[in-house]
């Protein structure tokens, strides 16, 4: 094999090589880890829903009447916007699933345009290319025009669509810390940007309800839903409870007064872990403390010597 001979082989893997390193930094840039599915449904200049479409899909739907585009399984507070324009007129902006096209009436178009809403557009580009007078224009993204202005005498309508989300960076991530009695700190993190919204863990007290969450340890302030999540910041929840029920001597709120309950007080009383309980129904005599008194009355309860 001649040195020349080898040189191209070389070239060729080379090349070959940075080809496709490129294409998988795309990929990975594109179809990441925390991508959103994008959706989006066609509609003939009738009004007939046509077939739905997932990212950068290209539609068959000629000429296209009305668009809906949807996002799903999406982490990111915020959106997808689009309207269409025909002849320098533009249609309402429609977002998240609702019917793109001119008052109700499934008009041909010229032009499309596609943006994103909120904390999602810090973290992806949405791109989008038609399909006009038999010809594909080039990937427009973020709001920008992707058509013509006019149609040409009718020569120049949108035929079929493209769309597809591109990740342009990866989530930072803040933290909510939950904090409530007789059990242990919840963190959960939070793509920063979002809205820290609580849901996912409700705590439970014994005899208590969970009545919220509040901003402060004395339980005064309650959270108002509106925090955004910094990154590498943490925002700490407090759980507010409020009283079901009332019943010296029920320490475990079962409604009821037995053997469990003289356990649980004999604990309280030498200082013991006792685990979850009322702490209120532990003063069974009610002298604002709990003693040996408290077991003695509950002894007496237990024994019917005195109503309960």
């Amino acid at each position: 094999m001649s040195t020349g001979t080898v040189d191209r082989i070389a070239y060729t893997t080379n090349s070959d090589k940075s080809i496709l390193s490129a294409k998988k930094a795309y990929m990975d840039t594109a179809y990441g880890k925390y991508v959103p599915t994008l959706t989006y449904t066609t509609y003939t200049e009738r009004g007939v829903e046509e077939k739905n479409y997932t990212g950068g899909c290209m539609t068959y739907t000629s000429p296209l009447g009305g668009l809906k585009i949807e996002l799903s399984e999406c982490a990111f507070d915020g959106g997808i916007g689009y309207r269409f324009n025909k002849d320098g007129t533009q249609s309402a902006s429609c977002c998240d699933g609702e019917v793109a096209n001119f008052s109700g009436s499934f008009a041909k178009s010229n032009a499309l345009y596609v943006f994103l809403t909120g904390n999602i557009a810090e973290h992806f580009d949405v791109q989008y290319k038609v399909c006009i007078g038999g010809r594909w224009t080039g990937w427009k993204s973020n709001g920008a025009i992707c058509g013509r202005t006019s149609s040409g005498s009718g020569r120049y309508y949108i035929e079929r669509v493209a769309i597809r989300l591109v990740q342009k960076k990866d989530p930072s991530f803040g933290t909510v810390k939950y904090v409530a009695e007789y059990s242990d700190p919840v963190n959960e993190p939070v793509i920063a940007g979002n809205v820290i919204r609580p849901g996912g863990y409700v705590p439970k007290k014994i005899g208590f309800a969970f009545a919220g969450w509040y901003t402060d340890e004395d339980r005064t302030v309650p959270y108002d839903n509106t925090s955004v999540a910094a990154k590498g910041k943490t925002l700490t929840l407090f759980a507010g409870f409020e009283r079901t029920s009332f019943m010296s001597g029920d320490l475990n709120a079962d409604e009821k007064i037995t053997s469990r309950d003289l356990a649980l007080l004999k604990r309280c009383v030498a200082n013991a872990s006792a685990g979850e309980y009322v702490e209120e129904n532990a003063d069974v005599d009610g002298d604002g403390k709990t003693t040996s008194k408290d077991i003695a009355k509950m002894k007496r309860m237990l024994a019917g010597q005195i109503a309960e």
